[in-house]
């Protein structure tokens, strides 16, 4: 236990005892439910504050709450002292009523729960909120007495250090203050209620409880102008402050674990218990053997306690266990039994609507299943893996001491999962056994996660590929018109012209022949553009060999024995094509003057191609602005097919293809 956890663990132990010795004598007076009430409220505040200061010292509403509770404690505690002696104490009492209202209820709803501010833009609105209490504690300390104390309905004989004449304009200027107090208590509570229309999940949970307590006070502040509700209103905005906020921290602590304090809770809970069973078996024990010995004058006076001792002794480990196990399931909700936690963790995992909360859900069957505060499950999906915790993700700068094991499916690590175990209750070697269990009902849902993973990828890249063959189709189109508009129409335009002149100039029939030669050139151009006649007569290799010669490099091209006789399906065939045709004419570009080569093979139903450079290479991290590459790959990858690209700087470029060529869609080729 650290040095700040006992310091504040000290202070919540004083605070404690100032609220019972003011309320001891508060009991039975006319005043008693409303100063218990507020006593009551006061040690709540403060016992959270000094609890939460201790264990997340990071967290300003720590102290806050140690403020606003300690003041209203210390304050009803000293006017009920001073009440009986009519003592000007209860000045200073009253004078600490704005450490606990309006703003710091404001800054509290502002800070939940995680102490930070909705945004930067509340840095003025935080800064005024104080200003404000610091002028209200003053004016409370320096306005002249008598002050009126309306709750044991008496004048308290307190000076000040203004004159008399001025309790007019100082009682006028502390309205003021509050009313601003109030305005901003309004603000802060309907700023919660748009955070939590915001929030979804575990953190709009989290938000429920204090909103509908915020919710309440504001309701009731606003609605006490109201004629005829005044009476009302007020006594449902003091329930909704002085029952419900405190409420609301409990219900965050317990239910929805706000601040991780779960581990202290349980602590507190079993050894409180602990403490009033041992008294309660004491105490009878003792009494009980008392009045056997009063009645028959022979039980020796130590004999009660060594009873007591020994009883007390042969119960405690049982009972403590006991404790333990009802503890962790009222905070913790863990299960009865490890059969249980390990038969529902399938049927959580079946029940789970989206691959996105299969890892969210695995990671709280862990945590509820095995009692522990935290827990963790990742899914290898790739080069970062996924990951949940449960109840929630931790700060980054803290390193939490888990115990980790791997999840096995099929025979390959598919993720892990970890827990955190409880510091008054570590993980037994039994506890251990029932986490690997768990862990590998989990593998097949964490399978399932990788390969939901990779099909939404795959799906992505899909979806990409289509719309490049779509705007390259569009591209090719254009290329086309242009192609038919620059060079076929042109040559039509000057054939019809040299036709024209033919009638008056007989030499003109020379240059006619000649525009409809090129004509005719330009049309098989296009038409090896479109699909190659060589391609549909004498197959693949032959196509991309004639097309190799007209290169302005040095290309082999060469086929292995399984192309022997045997044509892939049309579709297959156009796409292999033009894809070692995409690669012959990037090798051209990029590498002139080099040696390319290119091979062809077709085994264990695929077609296979080959198409590498001695050039200059590249560097794969730092690709071009090109889109040769990428065309490549789409065009293999919609008929089924994948392409690997290997490249170097200095080391050449190599593009392998594999398409798929089954005996179905194969057929001999034609002599």
């Amino acid at each position: 236990m650290t040095l700040r956890l006992r310091a504040c663990i000290a202070g919540a132990a004083l605070l404690t005892v100032v609220a019972v010795a003011g309320a001891v004598p508060a009991i039975g007076s006319g005043a008693g439910l409303f100063v218990l009430t507020s006593l009551a409220t006061g040690l709540m505040f403060g016992l959270t504050g000094a609890l939460l200061t201790g264990l997340r010292p990071a967290n300003p509403l720590g102290p806050l709450l140690v403020t606003a509770g300690g003041a209203l404690t210390l304050e009803f505690a000293l006017r009920v002292y001073a009440a009986r002696e009519h003592s000007a104490v209860a000045a200073i009492g009253l004078a600490l009523d704005p450490l606990f209202f309006p703003v710091p209820i404001a800054l509290l709803v502002l800070l939940f729960p995680d102490g930070r501010l909705p945004s930067r833009r509340w840095r003025p609105v935080l800064a005024a909120g104080l200003l404000l209490t610091v002028v209200a504690v003053i004016l409370n300390l320096i306005r002249p007495g008598p002050i009126p104390d309306e709750t044991f309905h008496y004048d308290i004989p307190w000076t000040g250090a203004l004159p008399a004449a001025s309790a007019d304009r100082v009682a006028g200027l502390s309205q003021i203050v509050t009313s601003l107090g109030l305005l901003l208590l309004v603000v802060a509570a309907g700023n919660l209620v748009v955070r939590l229309a915001r929030t979804t999940g575990e953190d709009r949970r989290r938000l429920i409880p204090l909103a509908l307590a915020g919710g309440l006070a504001a309701g009731f502040l606003l609605l006490q102008p109201v004629p005829g509700l005044h009476d009302v209103a007020v006594a449902g905005f003091v329930a909704a402050v002085a029952v419900g906020l405190p409420a609301a921290l409990i219900v965050g602590a317990l239910r929805y674990r706000v601040w991780d304090l779960d581990q202290v809770l349980v602590t507190t809970i079993v050894y409180g218990a602990l403490t009033i069973g041992i008294t309660a078996v004491y105490v009878g024990v003792v009494v009980t053997f008392g009045r056997v010995a009063g009645t028959t004058g022979s039980t020796p006076a130590l004999l009660p306690s060594v009873v007591a001792t020994a009883l007390v002794a042969i119960l405690f480990a049982p009972v403590k266990e006991r404790i333990s196990r009802t503890a962790r399931r009222m905070v913790l909700g863990v299960r009865a039994t490890p059969y249980e936690a390990l038969a529902a963790l399938p049927r959580q995992l079946a029940q789970t609507p989206a691959p996105g909360d299969v890892l969210p859900g695995t990671a709280r069957a862990l945590a509820l299943g095995l009692g522990v505060p935290a827990a963790r499950v990742r899914a290898y999906t790739g080069a970062q893996a996924g990951e949940a915790w449960f109840p929630a993700t931790p700060a980054p700068e803290a390193t939490p001491d888990l115990i980790e094991v791997p999840v096995w499916h099929l025979g390959e690590v598919v993720g892990d999962v970890a827990v955190r175990s409880s510091v008054d209750r570590p993980l037994t070697p039994a506890d251990r056994r029932l986490l690997a269990d768990l862990a590998a009902q989990a593998g097949p849902a964490l399978r399932g996660v990788i390969l939901a993973g990779r099909l939404e990828h795959r799906l992505a890249d899909l979806a990409a590929s289509r719309r490049r063959i779509v705007t390259a189709e569009a591209r090719g189109r254009r290329r086309l018109e242009r192609d038919i508009h620059d060079g076929v129409q042109q040559h039509m335009v000057a054939l019809a012209v040299s036709l024209g002149a033919a009638e008056t100039d007989p030499s003109a029939l020379a240059r006619a022949r000649a525009d409809l030669d090129r004509c005719l050139q330009d049309l098989r151009d296009l038409a090896r553009g479109i699909y190659p006649p060589v391609l549909a007569t004498r197959g693949l290799v032959a196509a991309v060999k004639a097309r190799a010669r007209a290169a302005p490099a040095t290309v082999e091209v060469t086929a292995g024995p399984g192309l022997d006789g045997l044509r892939p399906g049309e579709d297959v065939e156009l796409a292999a094509y033009f894809a070692v045709l995409e690669a012959l004419q990037n090798a051209v570009k990029h590498a002139p003057g080099t040696a390319v080569t290119v091979r062809f093979d077709a085994d264990d139903g695929w077609l296979r191609f080959t198409v590498a450079d001695d050039g200059p290479g590249f560097d794969p991290a730092q690709p071009g602005d090109g889109t040769g590459l990428t065309g490549i790959a789409d065009r293999v990858g919609a008929v089924g097919g994948t392409v690997e690209i290997t490249a170097a700087p200095g080391a050449g470029v190599r593009v392998e293809g594999r398409l798929p060529l089954t005996t179905a869609a194969a057929t001999l080729q034609t002599p």
